[in-house]
């Protein structure tokens, strides 16, 4: 009696397992058509653009160059699930600077691949910087890429962004303006040239002033080198007036010599000399003229003191 109730047990049980076994088949079966049809589950789906830029390696010349930078577009297709085409892809470029000094183009704006094409798509950016880029100051310009497309099922098409830094190079552009570049002067005089230089580049100038052509017995005294602001970076100090002192021989005799001196005006940037700067010259001409008797001055004098002192005890005795 007890074994033929043991035997049913044992029957019941196998049937269960039985049971449970088809339902678990019967679950992976409908867990694998579920995927099979629902691309969103279990995958990305995803078209992910991508933005690779050749750094120029050296800093823009503003107004003087477009600098032109070569870039790629790529798209990754990133595990479609089936049932999934990312189909023709479309990816849209803009690029914009975010400085006023910095004017930029791209060449194409869009960029298109077929099937299951994934190579990547060439294209150029076109960067001016105008004459007010500050030196040494970065500028950025902002990349923005959409992509679209007319793939099959659930794809999402997505978005990147880049950055391409700028930087403008050092630019010196000097004014410079003479007062006077004709002197005439006597054997014991000096003459004295009012330089005015007025930096107009973009970046903190240091000027060098030096005296050619300097005739032998002529001396000349020049400025120390000195530094003007930027007017780009809003510096106070952008002009300033210096003096070149020209004298001449100074010997015994008539005088009527002529000195024709250039004056080179050079800079360089005040923080780095290697940065060399605009160059700029004035041409000057002192003439000596007259009769020039070095040590008798003082006889001169003291004759002059003996005829006034004759001339007033001659008048006290009349």
């Amino acid at each position: 009696m007890i074994g033929k109730i043991i035997g049913v047990e044992v029957k019941m049980m196998d049937g269960k397992m039985r049971t449970l076994k088809a339902g678990a088949v019967a679950l992976l079966m409908i867990v694998a058509i579920f995927l099979a049809i629902a691309p969103g589950v279990g995958a990305q789906n995803a078209v992910q653009p991508e933005f690779i830029y050749t750094n120029p390696g050296r800093p823009i010349k503003p107004q003087q160059e477009m600098m032109v930078i070569p870039f790629e577009v790529k798209i990754t297709r990133e595990q479609l699930a089936a049932g999934s085409e990312a189909g023709t892809v479309v990816a849209t470029v803009t690029a914009t600077p975010d400085v006023s000094w910095l004017t930029v183009s791209i060449s194409p704006t869009q960029f298109f691949w077929a099937g299951q094409d994934d190579a990547a798509k060439q294209g150029y950016l076109s960067v001016i910087a105008t004459t007010l880029a500050p030196a040494t100051v970065q500028g950025k310009i902002l990349i923005s890429i959409t992509t679209d497309g007319s793939g099959a099922g659930t794809v999402t098409y997505k978005d990147y962004t880049a950055q391409v830094p700028i930087e403008p190079a050092f630019f010196s552009l000097l004014s410079v303006t003479a007062a006077t570049t004709l002197q005439k002067i006597s054997p014991n005089g000096q003459a004295v040239y009012p330089i005015t230089v007025t930096n107009l580049g973009n970046g903190p100038t240091k000027v060098f002033l030096d005296i050619k052509n300097v005739p032998t017995g002529w001396q000349v005294v020049t400025p120390a080198p000195f530094i003007l602001d930027s007017t780009q970076q809003g510096g106070k100090n952008t002009k300033a007036t210096v003096n070149v002192m020209v004298q001449p021989p100074y010997k015994f005799g008539h005088h009527n010599d002529l000195a024709a001196m250039k004056i080179d005006i050079t800079s360089t940037h005040a923080l780095d000399s290697s940065l060399k700067g605009d160059a700029s010259a004035v041409s000057i001409m002192t003439r000596s003229q007259g009769m020039c008797t070095p040590g008798f001055e003082a006889l001169f004098v003291f004759a002059a003191l003996g005829c006034f002192m004759l001339i007033s005890k001659k008048k006290k005795k009349e």
